[in-house]
Parts: structure tokens; sequence; C-alpha cells
């Protein structure tokens, strides 16, 4: 056993040293790590320990490294199950009750590397970020496999090093919200190697997007809309999954986002309805001075055909937690089959977590609550920007409605673009 211990410790650790924060390095080969070592072994009769013949120095070295590996494993069980009924104490990350994925018998390999490795730990719900009362549905891992490519190398056991990177924030909305965001990107090989992460990359761009005020220079045919590419993408295909016959937006501005919808709505299903609300007029853009006008040409909603043509689209003037206002969105959600509601008003708490505790009961089981700009929580505490005179956003406000409403999940499948606007954001109704 301790044999065993010492052969698969010395493979799977001795890379780890290796390749200092996450990036690949040289070193000896794993082939050449195992031969040192089934040497030593040998020499001290470990075959006979582990009633096996022992076998030639060399390639024989490998099956010796699997036989360990399968008895060390069969070990390792017969341990885990003697204390699974054990719980762990929180906060401490840990591993119990947590969904395994073992280690296959051989590990695939390029140059010494392990690639692609299931990683055990990590289940459904990584245990870093705790919510009390209930976890919250993963912050940063995506995959749990180690995986590299020529410039690229990522591993699921950083993630947990970059959610600890702000200690000192209470709530610790300084922590990446972004899938895989410890992933590492070589960007340059000369005249010196440079490797960032995608949190970096990620993270910066949204600075500059954000303070550069890039979202006010974009139209969706011809009408000013304020939605970041990437996101706008994703978000069709959302609605091209769920097809909702009702969407429900609160907060219009232009009306940039209620045109976009109903040009998706309009591809299948002519006779949907958008229901967009907001407290000002449509022709009153929330941004003043200099910035207001950076879409030169565009037009605001109102005046597109979509809007003007149709009955389509329709805007409701009001605060959506007053009951009157409540009153007129429940006529249309009386006659809809499938409904899905985005909240992108003032994107502060506790007032976006009043409006959500409003909305989501028109949601119908399998469709969405989108809310938007989730990253403002991050902004305050990372940059240490003021926000009004709120501290905190929509992310604060996600997490709180996700763990008193368990019908409700945090649903990542639309950030496979890495970078968003609304991480955390896609809320999905379960039943």
């Amino acid at each position: 056993y301790s044999f065993c211990t010492l052969l698969v410790y010395t493979k799977k650790e001795y890379h780890k040293m290796m390749r200092p924060h996450g990036v690949p390095s040289g070193g000896m080969s794993t082939q050449r790590i195992i031969t040192v070592v089934c040497g030593v072994s040998m020499m001290m009769n470990v075959g006979l320990m582990l009633n096996s013949t022992v076998p030639p120095v060399g390639g024989g070295c490998v099956n010796m490294l699997a036989q360990c590996e399968r008895n060390f494993k069969m070990l390792k069980a017969e341990k885990a199950s003697t204390s699974a009924s054990s719980s762990c104490p929180k906060p401490e990350p840990c591993e119990c009750n947590q969904d395994k994925k073992e280690d296959s018998g051989s590990d695939s390999e390029e140059g010494g590397m392990e690639v692609a490795v299931a990683h055990k730990g990590l289940g459904k719900d990584p245990p870093w970020v705790w919510i009390p009362g209930r976890e919250a549905t993963n912050f940063g891992v995506w995959k749990t496999e180690i995986y590299k490519t020529d410039n690229t190398y990522y591993n699921p056991e950083d993630d947990y090093k970059l959610q600890e990177s702000h200690p000192k924030d209470k709530n610790n909305y300084a922590r990446s919200p972004i899938p895989m965001g410890s992933a590492r990107i070589r960007v340059s090989h000369q005249p010196k190697e440079k490797w960032i992460t995608l949190d970096e990359f990620a993270f910066a761009h949204d600075v500059f997007f954000e303070e550069w005020q890039r979202f006010s220079f974009g139209n969706w045919l011809g009408v000013k809309c304020q939605q970041d590419p990437m996101d706008a993408f994703a978000i069709q295909d959302m609605l091209w999954r769920v097809k909702p016959d009702l969407i429900i937006e609160v907060g219009t501005n232009n009306g940039g986002g209620a045109i976009f919808y109903a040009s998706i709505m309009n591809n299948y299903n002519k006779n949907g309805k958008i229901v967009t609300l907001d407290v000002k007029p449509v022709n009153q853009n929330w941004m003043t001075g200099k910035n207001k006008d950076n879409c030169k040409g565009c037009i605001t909603g109102d005046e597109h055909p979509l809007w003007t043509d149709s009955d389509m689209i329709n805007f409701i003037k009001g605060d959506i937690t007053k009951k009157e206002i409540q009153a007129e969105v429940e006529k249309f959600v009386a006659k809809a089959k499938t409904v899905l509601v985005v909240e992108d008003a003032s994107h502060r708490y506790p007032e976006t977590l009043q409006r959500m505790n409003v909305i989501y009961k028109y949601v119908t089981p399998g469709s969405y609550m989108l809310v938007q700009d989730t990253k403002m929580d991050r902004f305050v505490s990372r940059l240490r920007k003021k926000y009004g005179n709120l501290k905190f956003g929509p992310m604060r406000s996600v997490d709180e409605f996700i763990r008193a409403n368990k019908d409700w999940e945090i649903d990542r499948t639309f950030e496979y673009y890495i970078y968003s606007q609304h991480h955390r954001g896609f809320l999905k109704k379960l039943r």
C-alpha cells in the first residue's frame, strides 16, 4: 500500500510541481518518473507485496503502475466506504456529498502531460460558494477535466484558487463569475513568453466596454440597442429553443431590446406578444451627456415598423411592483402558453430582487427569467466604484432569489462565449 501510494503520488503530483500556476513546463516525462520509481520499488521487492511477479525495468513499469493504481483505488474505496456517513464542516470546501468522477484506468498522455483527465470531487455544484441555507449553483467551473491545446491550459483545481483570490470581500462579489476563468492562454512566445487567464481577458474587456460606454454605439435594425453582441447571439439561441409566445421585459429604455426580441419571435410565432415596461417614455434615453447620442442616425423602438405596424409589441409605462401595473401585464399572461421574462431595469439591489419577486410567477416551467447586467456587483466590489448609493446589484439579487426558490436553478448553458454581461443571470424554472 505504501509503495503504491508513493508511485501514484509521484506520477500525479510531480507535474503539478513542474507547472507552477497551472502553466505547462518542462521536466521529466511521466514514463521516466515511473521507470525511476519502479526501479527503486523493485529493489525492495514491491512486486511480492502486491502478490504479483516483479516486472522488468522499462516498459513493464507502466503495467506495474496500472496495477498499483487499481490496488490503490480499491484500498482507497474501502477506506472511503467506512467514513461515507461523516459530514464536512462548512464553510471549508470539501468533497463529501458530491457526485464523484473517478479516473479511468489509464490516463491519456501527450508529451508526458495528462490530458482530459477526469477531475475528482467536482460534482454538479462545486462547493466553494456558500449561501446561508443553500449552496449556490457553481460560480466558475464548467468543465471538470484537465484540458490543453498548443496555447491553452485548463485545470479545474485552479478555479478554486481564483474564487479565493479576494477573501477580504465579505460577500465575495469580487470573485470571478466567468466559466473556466482560470484557463490560461499563451498570447506571446517571443521576445518573452506571456500567459493570461480567461478571467483577465474577459474582465479587462468588460471594464473597457463599460467605462468607454461601447454599449451606446450599437443598433439592432436601426434602433438603439445596448445589448453586447455575444449576449445578443446567446439570447436569440435561448428564445429560439424555448419559443415563448409572451416575453415580458422590465426596462425598455429606447426600445432596442423589444425590437430585438420581436424580430426573433416574428420568425417562429407571428402572433406572439412582447410586453415591455418602463417608468419613463421610450423616446427618453436614460443616458445623459455626450454619450447619449453615440448611435448616429439611430431611431427609438417606437419609430420602427415592428412596433408601429403590428400589435406584437405592447408598451406599459409604470412600475411592475405596483398592483395596477401587474394587473395590466396579467391580461397578457392569461392568454399565453409559454412565458419568458427579462429583468433589465435599474440593476440595483434590493430593487432588482423586488422586481424578480413579482415577475418570476409569470414564467412557465422550462422557460427562463433572464436577469441582465449581473456583472455590476463585481464592478463595485473589485474596482471599488460607486454605483449610485448602493453596494450590490443583480448578482446578489440572483443569489438571494435562488436561495429562497427551490424550483429554480442557474443555467449556464448560454454562457458558451465565456464573455457575458449576464453571468449566472439565466434562471430556469424547473417546475
